[in-house]
C-alpha cells in the first residue's frame, strides 16, 4: 500500500515536472532556439578563422622557404631578392619570420650601396656602377628597415641587436664613428648570444681606427733635425770616383818598363 503510495507520488511529480518543461519550452523555446544557432556560429567561425590562419602560417612558411632557396642559389638576383623580402615583412602570422625577412632586406639594402653596382640580367658579371644618390637611397632605406626593426620586434633581443649592427655598419661607411660606437655600444648591452661579442669585438677595432685620427689632429709629428757634423750627401760620390781610377793609370806604366829593361841585357 505505502509502495504503491509513493511510487503514485512519483509518478505524479515526474509529471508535475514535465508540464514544467513543456510549458518553459513554450514560453522559452525560441529564446533557446536562437542562443544554440548563434553558440553554432560561433563555433563555426573560430574553426574557420583557425584554419584559414592555419593556411596563412603555411603559405608564410613556403614563401620564406622559397627565400632561402632562391638566395642560394649564385643566379639570385638583387631585385628578385626584395620581391621575394617585401611580402614577408608585411605579414603579422609568423613574427619571427617578419623579423628576419626585415633584418635580411636591410641587409641586401646596405651590401648593394657599400658595392655601389646593380645587377640585372642585361648587366654584366660585375654590374654598372651606381651613382651617388642611389647609394645614399638604398643606404638610407637600409637604415629605414633596421630601425623598423627596431621598433616592431623589441621584444626579440637576436634580432634588435642585429639591427643595431647594421646601423652601426651605415655609420661607419659614412665615417661618423660616435654613431657607430653608440650602436655598437647597444647591441653589447642587449648580451644577445653571439652577435653583443661580435659588437664588442668591433666597437674595440673601432677605438683603435679613431685613435690614430685624434692623435694626428691634435698634434702634428715634429720635424727632426739633421745634425750639422754629417757631411753633405753630394761629398762622398764626388770623391770616390776621382781617387780609384788612379791605380789603373800606374799599374800598366810599371808593366810597359819592365819588358824594356830585359831587352837591353
Amino acid at each position: 500500500m505505502k509502495s504503491q503510495r509513493r511510487h503514485d507520488l512519483k509518478q505524479s511529480a515526474l509529471g508535475t515536472e514535465l508540464v514544467h518543461i513543456r510549458d518553459f519550452l513554450k514560453k522559452r523555446g525560441n529564446l533557446l532556439a536562437w542562443i544554440a544557432l548563434a553558440v553554432a556560429l560561433v563555433i563555426l567561425v573560430v574553426v574557420y578563422v583557425r584554419g584559414r590562419q592555419q593556411g596563412r602560417l603555411n603559405d608564410v612558411r613556403i614563401q620564406w622557404e622559397h627565400y632561402q632557396a632562391q638566395e642560394q642559389s649564385p643566379e639570385a638576383r638583387f631585385e628578385d631578392l626584395v620581391a621575394s623580402l617585401k611580402p614577408l615583412t608585411q605579414q603579422d602570422v609568423d613574427p619571427r619570420i617578419a623579423a628576419q625577412a626585415t633584418l635580411r632586406l636591410a641587409d641586401h639594402l646596405l651590401i648593394r650601396s657599400v658595392m655601389g653596382q646593380s645587377s640585372g640580367a642585361e648587366q654584366t658579371e660585375v654590374g654598372k656602377p651606381l651613382s651617388q644618390s642611389e647609394q645614399k637611397e638604398l643606404a638610407d632605406q637600409a637604415a629605414a628597415y633596421y630601425r623598423q626593426t627596431l621598433q616592431n620586434f623589441s621584444d626579440m633581443p637576436m634580432f634588435v641587436a642585429r639591427a643595431h649592427m647594421g646601423l652601426a655598419k651605415l655609420a661607419v661607411d659614412r665615417g661618423e664613428f660616435d654613431e657607430a660606437a653608440k650602436q655598437y655600444q647597444a647591441a653589447i648591452d642587449l648580451n644577445a648570444p653571439a652577435v653583443s661579442q661580435v659588437a664588442k669585438d668591433n666597437l674595440d677595432r673601432l677605438e683603435r681606427i679613431k685613435a690614430p685620427v685624434k692623435m694626428a689632429a691634435s698634434a702634428p709629428a715634429p720635424k727632426l733635425p739633421v745634425p750639422e757634423t754629417l757631411p753633405a750627401p753630394q761629398t762622398l760620390p764626388a770623391s770616390a770616383p776621382a781617387t780609384k781610377p788612379a791605380p789603373a793609370t800606374t799599374k800598366p806604366a810599371a808593366a810597359a818598363t819592365q819588358p824594356a829593361a830585359g831587352a837591353k841585357k
